[in-house]
């Protein structure tokens, strides 16, 4: 990237040849989790739901409108000391090294911007800057596509032939998986994982240049933040409260497969699909609970719930677990 974005005629080559090493790549990986999933890839749905920033699936556990909900708990995923299991694993209470690494982020930042307080205004940077905001006005109210390109054409414009163009980078990545999962309404911790490398990227550089404006020893702080790391790794599995809350689901479900031995053939209504079509297969179906109506005139052989409904005609509650209820179709 010490060039900028140019790319030269020479440069093709190893373009186009990164363009279908990429393709088989996935490809491949597309066939082998299309593959184990016996010919079903659910990921697409949500992939989709992504981009067009809709509800998605609302019977989903991890179902969270939150747009800020990864940047307020980024935090949280670098370290914390509390982990509690609501409907999805949720991390509180962020370490000493979470905020370490946030601190040096911070003063790493304030030496960058001094040391690139002049910087040369081009023309073209008002346009970029309008642009960059054009799209963060948009974010959350068109699709991630249109979010993603207007940022991206304005960082591109703003930073083009500058010398910071690797940082520009490594941002465009964090911002191309932020602005698609932020949109995306099933929000779970995990799928942020892939902005770990650039983020990385900028903890480096921060104490790259904290070293160039603080006269230190260079290896007090990655010492520090390897000790810090060591403790972390070890105290996190005493950070989640131990529950047997979430047996219930599996424990319902083999109710259904001991009593039925051909439940294949059935089609089970969950008011939470993801747990059941784990122990059930694919003949489960979402229905939220508060569709009552929908319920009644399914075809459904059975109901899956989180709560009693006793208002319920077509169906009899037949099994309660903890806190889940099993009504059976009575036209079954």
């Amino acid at each position: 990237l010490e060039n900028g974005f140019k790319i030269k005629p020479e440069d093709w080559k190893y373009i186009k040849r990164g363009i279908i090493i990429a393709t088989i790549i996935a490809i491949t990986v597309f066939l082998i989790v299309f593959t184990m999933g016996n010919g079903r890839f659910d990921a697409a749905s949500q992939m989709a739901n992504g981009v067009k920033g809709t509800n998605g699936e609302l019977t989903d556990p991890a179902y969270n409108p939150d747009s800020s909900y990864y940047f307020m708990n980024y935090i949280n995923y670098i370290s914390n000391s509390h982990t509690v299991f609501e409907i999805n694993p949720t991390l509180y209470s962020p370490t000493i090294l979470a905020y370490a690494i946030y601190a040096l982020l911070f003063i790493g930042a304030g030496f960058w911007l001094y040391d690139h307080k002049k910087v040369n205004f081009r023309k073209t940077d008002a346009i970029s800057i309008i642009i960059i905001l054009m799209g963060i006005i948009s974010f959350t109210r068109v699709t991630s596509v249109i979010t993603s390109i207007l940022i991206y054409i304005g960082i591109y414009l703003l930073a083009r032939d500058r010398e910071y163009n690797d940082g520009v980078f490594m941002l465009g990545w964090i911002l191309a998986n932020a602005i698609f999962l932020s949109f995306n309404i099933v929000k779970v911790n995990r799928y942020i994982i892939p902005t770990f490398p650039p983020f990385i990227f900028f903890v480096l550089t921060a104490i790259e240049t904290i070293h160039a404006h603080v006269k230190i020893n260079k290896n007090m702080i990655p010492l520090a933040l390897i000790v810090l790391f060591v403790i972390q790794a070890f105290a996190f599995t005493a950070t989640v409260e131990p529950t047997d809350k979430y047996m219930s689901p599996e424990e319902i479900s083999n109710y259904i497969i001991d009593s039925n031995p051909d439940y294949e053939n059935m089609t089970i209504g969950v008011y939470n699909i993801r747990p059941y079509s784990w122990w059930l297969g694919s003949n489960t179906i979402g229905i939220p609970s508060s569709h009552q109506s929908e319920i009644e005139q399914s075809n459904i052989s059975y109901y899956i719930v989180n709560k009693p409904m006793d208002n319920l005609t077509n169906f009899t509650e037949i099994k309660n677990i903890n806190e889940l209820y099993l009504y059976k179709n009575n036209n079954f």
